[in-house]
């Protein structure tokens, strides 16, 4: 299971991915979209990592939205309802803040159940 999150903090992000490393075991692969301009900062953090960064901008970009007359929450909802239709984002995924930590471990049945989702 993939999980995507939204994060301009490097150091924040990073963290929260060693929580769910440490109590989510099951995610397989981690996306973060982030604004360019903290893509090397972000590199930098997942370096030894299999994190995979999208640009904030592309996907504004192919949703045909400009993000800087965007309010905070149109910003997100822009970016997440973009997710969809963008490479390396999978069919299904987890989608979670960047500072949404598991506190103690979660096992994948609490999102899916065999074919079955569970949206919470």
């Amino acid at each position: 299971m993939q999980l995507v999150t939204l994060s301009n903090r490097p150091a924040v992000v990073a963290e929260t991915v060693d929580h769910l490393r440490h109590f989510l075991p099951w995610i397989d692969s981690v996306v973060v979209v982030a604004p360019r301009a903290t893509h090397d900062p972000m590199a930098a953090a997942f370096a030894s990592s299999d994190v995979a960064l999208l640009a904030d901008e592309d996907l504004a970009a192919g949703a045909g939205v400009d993000l800087g007359s965007l309010d905070h929450m149109e910003r997100n909802f822009t970016l997440r309802g973009a997710l969809a239709r963008q490479p390396p984002v999978d069919d299904v995924f987890l989608m979670a803040d960047d500072d949404h930590r598991p506190l103690k471990s979660v096992d994948e049945s609490f999102f899916r159940d065999g074919d079955r989702h569970r949206s919470y």
